[in-house]
């Protein structure tokens, strides 16, 4: 612990200096100069005993300058004078004296006060230390934070980017999907148009022909399966029913068109007991086997 004590008299320093050399290790100086120079040094002074009147430069101005001076600007000052008016003593605690003694002065009062400014020095110092601490986590902890902001920022600016090329890829989807449905939707009307234009026209003309029953049945089966490919009817029994067989399709067809059991038998060269037996298995796949419900009419809600 140093100690600096100015005064200008010997006995005066002498007798600081046997007080306070079991607080600390002291440095005397007789005049001002000095004083700011052992105060500015690079091992400064926790505290100092200042007289206010010596020759030169006085008290008042020591401690003027030390005040200004941010390199000594914390060091307690502690006036010790034999001007005892109470306006000196205002003045040098309007300087920033710490506290003012006057002479002669008790040395257990010194000793006292000084251990008291020392101690008081002591939790500023560490005070200052803990601002300082928390000043650089805050300044750690507010870089922390803006480059998390700045990655949020990056990151939401990514997911920005991302939707917007989400959304631009679900229209070209859409496009493409509505595209299809119309080729789709062209390619079927192109075949139904064409299968009416080049097709229907030279069985009409078959049938003003003289033709044997087997040439009949062969033309009846010609025109259902024409009309089975143009008909929306068997893309509806196929994705309802998929366990329908091949011959329940056609046998559910010619029902559908009106056609007799005699005429499926005839179209389809089957026994009449086997079209029987082909329309149960339709009703009962269709889930109307104990219904009084007319296959006909039902097929053709299913084509509605």
């Amino acid at each position: 612990m140093k100690i600096l004590i100015v005064d200008d008299e010997l006995v005066s320093r002498e007798k600081l200096r046997k007080i306070m050399d079991s607080v600390g290790q002291c440095v005397v100086v007789g005049n001002g100069v000095d004083a700011l120079r052992v105060a500015t040094s690079q091992n400064p002074p926790e505290l100092i005993l200042l007289d206010i009147i010596m020759p030169g430069m006085d008290g008042y101005e020591v401690c003027k300058r030390l005040k200004a001076n941010r390199r000594t600007s914390n060091i307690p000052v502690i006036f010790i004078s034999a001007k005892s008016r109470e306006d000196d003593e205002a003045k040098g605690l309007e300087l920033g004296a710490v506290d003012y003694i006057t002479k002669p002065f008790s040395p257990s009062i010194v000793k006292a006060r000084v251990r008291t400014h020392l101690e008081l020095k002591k939790y500023h110092n560490h005070l200052e230390d803990l601002v300082k601490e928390r000043n650089s986590e805050l300044i750690i902890a507010n870089k922390r934070l803006r480059k998390e902001m700045l990655e949020r920022k990056e990151a939401q600016t990514s997911l920005m980017v991302q939707a917007e090329h989400l959304e631009e890829v679900n229209t070209a989807l859409k496009v493409l999907l509505k595209q299809r449905e119309d080729d789709k939707k062209a390619l079927e009307e192109a075949v139904v148009l064409n299968v009416k234009e080049l097709i229907y026209p030279y069985i009409e003309r078959l049938k003003q022909h003289r033709l044997g029953k087997n040439q009949k049945t062969l033309l009846g089966i010609l025109e259902a399966n024409l009309n089975n490919i143009v008909s929306p009817f068997i893309s509806k029994i196929s994705s309802r029913i998929l366990n329908f067989t091949p011959m329940e399709i056609k046998v559910a067809n010619l029902v559908r068109e009106g056609k007799t059991n005699k005429e499926i038998a005839d179209l389809l060269f089957l026994s009449i007991n086997t079209v029987l037996v082909h329309r149960h298995h339709i009703r009962t796949k269709l889930g109307i086997k104990n219904k009084k419900a007319n296959l006909r009419s039902h097929l053709l809600s299913l084509n509605s």
